[in-house]
């Protein structure tokens, strides 16, 4: 039996790092050895993350505009976000202090043109993403101006309509049309964040602080009635964020819970040490994402059907909080809270040792392992081991030092060792100049008597 490891095996998405019989290969653990660096596929555990640019704050907010990004810092800068080159640079510099607060950003479209909406403390602005900045447009739309709530901003576009948390209030801006209270809340809750669930508009809300003797609700609005919801529901435990999952809406707070439309459900305890906020969560490919204690966590449903919670990275920066989580090309933005962003997925350098799980169905002997490579250069390198469920099979590397321009590197096993899986871990990390890329990878592996 021959066991292919190729790259459509690696564009599946990222799940339970597990090589499947179909000849699918769903991961969280793995690297796509089939790319080249400036265009890895596949997030991956233990990388380092890639730093690049130094914000002059705090970036809260993170928002994509076909393949451009902007970020929004919580002393009023913004800023022109690259992820492929990649670079940071500021807009409209000098008007920060208009700007403080970084209470919500969006791209909505007003008459067939999109802007880029930043909210603050009180008042929100526009931008026409190429020049013009309008940094009190709240207070100056030609209907219906008024100076926003001292609150959190959460920001929703919806059926052309843009909704916005305002303290006890939802408001919309519905063209040039502004209402700052489009839906009253009840008195002493504020809006923790907006989304959309089962065509209503799903709003948390909490009374002031987050202390156990407060109380949080979840509101589900048709935007019918502009004067009452149709639903209202109490929620267990404290909420700052959503997330909408094909299970349901996921809800952050002490704890991570699933509301499927009636009940809620706990699917994991999150012991904060950071809060997951707005802009902090991102649903791509099947599963929900968030960030909590220097570890990415995502919860789908995984290749062997069972929904879990999984932890993506052993190491996602332990110098301050991941805000936003944003994708692009498969890779993650990340803002720091100590005045940094980051892409993780970049960059291969400092990638640690990253194993793949081949099950087999019996008992086999391994005869040999082989790699196809586009032509080993300068600095290429990869170490790879392969390991069974009693020891390592075989340790070796493959090196533009040792092998020169190489293509085909087969190493032989005849193992005599019987196999029930396997583990296959590759490491970049010894070979930071390099640019290797692997075209395929072939397990051979025979029967056993016992497998007859």
């Amino acid at each position: 039996m021959k066991i292919l490891l190729g790259p459509k095996q690696f564009v599946g998405g990222m799940a339970s790092g597990k090589y499947l019989t179909d000849g699918f290969f769903y991961t969280n653990t793995g690297i796509n050895p089939f790319s080249t660096a400036s265009a890895y596929g596949i997030l991956r555990q233990g990388l380092k993350l890639t730093q690049f640019g130094t914000p002059s704050d705090d970036i809260k907010n993170i928002i994509q505009h076909v393949g451009d990004f902007f970020g929004y810092g919580d002393d009023g800068y913004l800023y022109d976000i690259n992820p492929l080159t990649p670079e940071l640079a500021v807009l409209d510099s000098g008007n920060e202090a208009t700007r403080n607060g970084a209470r919500g950003l969006t791209i909505y479209n007003q008459a067939g043109t999109d802007y880029l909406f930043y909210f603050h403390d009180t008042d929100f602005g526009r931008y026409d993403l190429t020049s013009t900045y309008d940094n009190d447009y709240g207070s100056t739309v030609p209907t219906g101006a008024i100076a926003l709530q001292d609150a959190p901003h959460p920001t929703k576009v919806w059926n052309g309509i843009l909704y916005f948390g305002n303290g006890r209030y939802v408001g919309t801006l519905d063209g040039t049309t502004l209402n700052d209270k489009a839906l009253t809340l009840p008195q002493g809750y504020e809006v923790k964040d907006i989304d959309i669930f089962n065509n209503y508009v799903a709003i948390a809300i909490s009374t002031s602080s987050n202390s156990y003797l407060n109380k949080h609700k979840l509101i589900l609005w048709s935007t019918i009635n502009s004067a009452q919801w149709e639903y209202e529901y109490d929620i267990p435990d404290k909420v700052t964020a959503l997330e909408l999952n094909p299970d349901g809406l996921i809800l952050f707070g002490n704890a991570v819970w699933l509301f499927d439309g009636q009940n809620f459900h706990k699917i994991d305890e999150l012991y904060l040490s950071t809060t997951v906020e707005p802009g902090g969560t991102y649903f791509h490919r099947g599963l929900t994402f968030w960030k909590d204690n220097d570890v990415i966590y995502s919860y789908g449903k995984q290749p062997d059907g069972k929904k879990t919670v999984q932890a993506i990275t052993d190491d996602a920066g332990s110098d301050g909080a991941l805000i936003p989580i944003w994708q692009y090309h498969n890779r993650f933005l990340i803002s720091k809270s100590t005045n940094k962003i980051a892409s993780y997925n970049g960059d291969k350098n400092g990638a640690q040792a990253t194993t793949i799980f081949i099950p087999l169905d019996g008992p086999y002997k391994v005869r040999y392992i082989q790699f196809s490579l586009e032509t080993l250069t300068t600095n290429d390198g990869i170490s790879w081991n392969l390991y069974n469920e009693n020891s390592t099979l075989k340790s070796d590397t493959i090196t533009y030092a040792s092998d020169g321009a190489l293509k085909l590197k087969t190493t032989q096993l005849n193992s005599s060792e019987i196999s029930y899986f396997l583990c296959l871990n590759l490491d970049y990390s010894s070979y930071d100049s390099g640019d290797l890329q692997i075209k395929q990878i072939v397990i051979d592996c025979q029967p056993t008597e016992q497998s007859a």
